[in-house]
C-alpha cells in the first residue's frame, strides 16, 4: 500500500542491485519516486530496476564504481537526464573486509575508504550542485563506529560518514537552504552480515565464544525491508524539520537515535594548567567515574508499545 510519500521526487540509491539498497529503491519506488539503482553490478541494478518497471515503478538502472569522481558525476548527470532533476540519495554501497586487528591487508584498507568514504562524499558533492536549495542525503552508517571486534577499517570509513553527515548538515543549516543531511545505522540479514558470521565462524571461534559470546543476534536478523520506512521517511517532506541526525533500526520494530560524540558540559578546571600528575588525580577524583564503555551501547533504552496498543491520540477542535 502506497501513500505517495515520494510522488514526482527523483532519487538515486548506491550499492541498490541487493539487500538494504534494493530495499531501499523498491519502497522509494512503491512511494511514487523515480529511482535510480546504481550499483557496480550492472546486472543486478538492471535486474532490480526491471523489476521495479514491471510493478508500476519507474527506475533507470546505472552501472558504476562510485569510488570514482568522473563516475559518479556521471551517475548524477544520467539521473537527471533521466528524470529531469534530482530530490534525493542514499549513500548505501559500501565495501566490508572483516579482520582482526593487525591483520588488515593495504588493500582492504583502501577499498574501505573509496568507497565507503571516497565515493559518498564525491557523490554527495555532485548531487548538491544537481539539487539546487532543496533536498535530501542520506547516509549510511554503522554500529561498527562505535566500536565492533573486527571491523576496525569498516567502523572507521563509516566513523568518517558519520562525521561528514554533522558537519553537511552543518554547512546546509548556516547556508538557509532546504537541503538536510542525515544517515541510517541499519541491522538487517544481507550479504555483508553473512560474510560477518563466516568470519566469526573461520577466524574468531564462531559465534558464541570469546568476545562474541552474546552474538546469538547474527542469526535472527530481519529483512533489509524492516529498514526501508527510515529511508523513505527520510526521502519524504514529512522529515523536512530533520537535519544532522542518525536514526538507527533494530529486529525491525526497535527504533532509535545514535547520540553523537560530545565533550563534557562541565570540564574540570584547573588555574594555571595541568601536570600529568594533576590529570591522574583528575581521572582518580572524578573522570574515572565518568569512562565509557568500550563498544557499542545504548542510553536510555525505553519499549514502546505497538499502535494498537497506544491509547487514541485525538486531536484538540480547532
Amino acid at each position: 500500500m502506497s501513500d505517495g510519500l515520494l510522488t514526482g521526487k527523483s532519487v538515486i540509491i548506491t550499492g541498490a542491485g541487493q539487500g538494504l539498497g534494493e530495499a531501499y529503491a523498491r519502497a522509494a519506488a512503491v512511494e511514487g519516486a523515480n529511482v535510480a539503482v546504481v550499483d557496480l553490478d550492472g546486472v543486478k541494478a538492471r535486474a532490480v530496476a526491471e523489476s521495479i518497471g514491471e510493478n508500476g515503478g519507474s527506475a533507470i538502472a546505472i552501472e558504476a564504481d562510485i569510488s570514482s569522481w568522473d563516475s559518479t558525476d556521471s551517475v548524477v548527470r544520467a539521473t537527471v537526464d533521466a528524470f529531469g532533476k534530482l530530490d534525493g540519495l542514499i549513500n548505501n554501497a559500501a565495501f566490508y573486509g572483516p579482520a582482526k586487528a593487525g591483520e588488515e591487508t593495504e588493500a582492504e584498507i583502501r577499498r574501505s575508504f573509496e568507497v565507503n568514504v571516497f565515493g559518498a562524499h564525491f557523490l554527495s558533492i555532485h548531487a548538491l550542485r544537481a539539487m539546487g536549495e532543496e533536498g535530501s542525503i542520506i547516509n549510511v552508517v554503522s554500529g561498527a563506529q562505535s566500536g565492533l571486534v573486527y571491523t576496525s577499517s569498516y567502523g572507521a570509513s563509516k566513523g568518517a560518514i558519520a562525521s561528514l553527515t554533522y558537519c553537511w548538515a552543518a554547512d546546509m543549516q548556516a547556508s538557509g537552504n532546504k537541503i538536510r543531511v542525515n544517515a541510517i545505522s541499519p541491522y538487517a540479514k544481507t550479504v555483508m552480515l553473512d560474510r560477518t558470521v563466516e568470519f566469526y565462524a573461520e577466524r574468531a571461534g564462531g559465534p558464541g565464544s570469546g568476545p562474541l559470546e552474546k552474538a546469538d543476534f547474527l542469526d535472527t536478523a530481519p529483512d533489509p525491508s524492516t529498514v526501508a520506512p527510515i529511508a523513505v521517511f527520510l526521502l519524504s517532506d514529512l522529515s523536512t524539520d530533520i537535519n544532522g541526525q542518525i536514526v538507527r533500526m533494530e529486529d525491525g520494530d526497535k527504533l532509535s537515535l545514535v547520540t553523537k560524540p560530545h565533550v563534557l558540559a562541565q570540564p574540570l578546571y584547573r588555574p594555571g594548567g595541568w601536570t600529568p600528575r594533576d590529570v591522574a588525580a583528575a581521572f582518580d577524583a572524578d573522570l574515572r567515574g565518568r569512562l565509557q564503555p568500550v563498544g557499542i551501547h545504548y542510553l536510555d533504552a525505553k519499549v514502546v508499545p505497538a499502535p494498537d496498543v497506544l491509547e487514541p491520540f485525538v486531536l484538540p477542535s480547532a
